[in-house]
């Protein structure tokens, strides 16, 4: 279940954004949504757990050194970077002001962009 809301938000998350070559044009120039910590920790969590389903279906594979090489990784991830993220970024005036201006709506060469 964790593997499928993980590799669903990360999708879904892109199309429900306002598209980040508008939004923040200079920081996503090159990367794309790849650019933020937290998009690249769903793709990171949900590949994780996606290994952990695999290796208990299956039994004996090669994924089982993968299961417990990777769990330091995913639980720090999944564990701090969470919190931190609402506490520093999510909140934080000036995202909040960013945001309010794409829910009203934008006009980006001619065409209202609203989110």
């Amino acid at each position: 279940i964790l593997c499928l809301s993980l590799s669903a938000l990360a999708v879904f998350g892109a199309w429900l954004e306002p598209p980040c070559r508008f939004s923040m044009p200079v920081p996503t120039r090159y990367t794309g949504i790849w650019s933020f910590l937290t998009f690249q920790t769903n793709v990171i969590s949900a590949g994780y757990f996606g290994i952990c389903v695999v290796s208990a279906l299956v039994p004996d594979t090669l994924l089982d050194p993968c299961v417990v090489t990777g769990f330091p990784l995913a639980f720090a991830l999944d564990l701090l970077l969470t919190p931190l993220y609402y506490g520093l970024d999510h909140f934080n005036a000036e995202n909040v002001k960013v945001r309010r201006k794409w829910i009203q709506g934008v006009e980006i060469d001619g065409t209202r962009m609203v989110y």
